[in-house]
């Protein structure tokens, strides 16, 4: 009997991979990407609230490398509040609010690494008493807004 020539092994070894490779692309393309979904339950639209008021609500698949943030809008301008653990799938969270504005829109948002970081140094200043402007649309970029919802605050 006749060895196996080197030109058999390389044909019977693309053969092989080249199976492999369509059963690992049948897998991959066959597996469903779950998208990134939360909502803001409470309070609800429209809904009148203090200047300290809690938020509730619900995450479902952020991957690890984003980060969830509330966040208020009053016009062009948005205050991050409070970071979201992005692994809860249910939260509760205290937002103050003392705005300008009897007025204003609570958002859920999904940022990435550097948009996180330009917010956590921002807050870090804010709590040193530097007050600078900030300009949203100059600092962090949304990798998606989940909710959004408009709020009334109390005058008291």
């Amino acid at each position: 009997m006749k060895k196996p020539t080197l030109g058999i092994w390389v044909g019977a070894s693309a053969l092989i991979l080249a199976a492999l490779i369509g059963l690992i692309g049948t897998v991959i393309t066959s597996t469903p990407i779950k998208k990134m979904s939360g909502e803001i339950e409470s309070p609800k639209e429209s809904s009148v609230v203090s200047s300290v008021f809690d938020v509730t609500g619900r995450l479902d698949n952020i991957p690890d490398k984003y980060h969830v943030w509330l966040m208020v809008k009053i016009g062009d301008n948005i205050w991050p509040k409070t970071e979201l653990n992005r692994n809860d799938r249910r939260w509760v969270k205290q937002v103050h609010e003392y705005g300008s504005s009897d007025k204003f829109v609570l958002t859920l948002v999904v940022v990435d690494k550097e948009s996180h970081h330009k917010i956590i140094v921002w807050k870090t200043n804010i709590e040193k008493g530097d007050t600078k402007d900030w300009t949203p649309n100059k600092n962090i970029e949304y990798i998606t807004t989940l909710d959004v919802v408009q709020l009334n605050l109390k005058t008291e």
